[in-house]
């Protein structure tokens, strides 16, 4: 049986900034998936977080800078009448992460 989940969440993003993998293409990345998504199930909702904060001040620069994007990126699909939304991930320290790249899963 095929799963129809009617919500997606995408906490995405983390190790691209780790692996400095194009950060400078990543929300445009983002932006292309969440159009894959929403286009492969049309009625999800779409939820998109930022990306939790790192120790390393190299890779928070890069993270901060791809944090910036993501309301920009979801409101550009919401003007869109997309079902999408931003969760905020601000609370969250790097006192809170579990692995060095990711919070932890309770």
């Amino acid at each position: 049986m095929a799963a129809h989940p009617n919500v997606v969440l995408l906490h995405i993003g983390t190790n691209d900034m780790d692996q400095n993998y194009d950060p400078d293409a990543a929300p445009e990345r983002l932006g292309g998936l969440m159009d894959q998504v929403t286009t492969a199930a049309p009625g999800v909702t779409v939820l998109v977080s930022s990306v939790v904060p790192f120790k390393d001040p190299q890779v928070e620069r890069r993270v901060e800078k791809f944090n910036v994007a993501v309301p920009r990126i979801v409101a550009e699909r919401r003007n869109k009448e997309l079902a999408v939304g931003y969760v905020g991930m601000g609370d969250i320290t790097t006192t809170d992460i579990a692995d060095r790249l990711h919070p932890p899963s309770q």
